[in-house]
C-alpha cells in the first residue's frame, strides 16, 4: 500500500471478507483458478527453503520456481536467460547454484515437508535449462546484466 485510499480499500475488504461471504459463482471461479494452477504447476514446492542449505550450493527452491514459471507462463527464451543469470551467480555475484550441482546426497529429502523427490526433480530442471548453449547463455547474461548497463 502506498496511498491512504489503498489502506481504506484493504480495510473495507477485511471488514466484508467474512467466512462464507463468497457467492457460489465466486467459489466456482476460485476452484477453477486453483485447478488450473495445479495443472500447470510441475513441482509442488512451496519455497519454504527447509531443504537448504545444500552442501553443493544448489538453490533448490529457485530451480523449482524457474521451472514452474516456464510451465505456468511460457517465455522459454527469457527463462533460460533468467536461470543462468540467477543461478549462474551473475545477478548475485556469487557462486553458481545450478541444479546439476546436486550429488544425490539426499540431505534435502530429510528436510522437505512436501516429501518431494528433490534429486530427481533437479535432474529434470538441469536437463531443461543446462543443455546445449549453456555457455552462450551465460555469456549473454553477463553482458546483459553488466554493471555498465544499469
Amino acid at each position: 500500500m502506498t496511498e491512504p485510499c489503498q489502506v481504506e480499500e484493504n480495510l473495507k475488504a477485511a471488514e466484508e471478507g467474512l467466512a462464507g461471504s463468497l457467492t457460489g459463482k465466486e467459489l466456482q471461479l476460485v476452484e477453477k483458478v486453483a485447478s488450473r494452477y495445479r495443472e500447470l504447476t510441475q513441482i509442488n514446492c512451496t519455497g519454504c527453503r527447509y531443504c537448504l542449505p545444500c552442501p553443493k550450493g544448489v538453490d533448490i527452491p529457485a530451480c523449482f520456481e524457474i521451472y514452474n514459471n516456464l510451465h505456468m507462463f511460457g517465455g522459454e527464451d527469457r527463462l533460460m536467460i533468467m536461470y543462468v543469470a540467477k543461478l549462474g551467480g551473475i545477478l548475485r555475484g556469487a557462486e553458481t547454484n545450478f541444479a546439476s550441482q546436486c550429488i544425490n546426497c539426499d540431505e534435502c529429502l530429510k528436510a522437505c515437508p512436501q516429501n518431494l523427490p528433490i534429486p530427481e526433480l533437479l535432474e529434470k530442471v538441469s536437463e531443461k535449462f543446462e543443455g546445449p548453449g549453456l555457455g552462450e547463455r551465460m555469456e549473454f547474461a553477463r553482458q546483459l546484466f553488466a554493471d555498465d548497463n544499469f
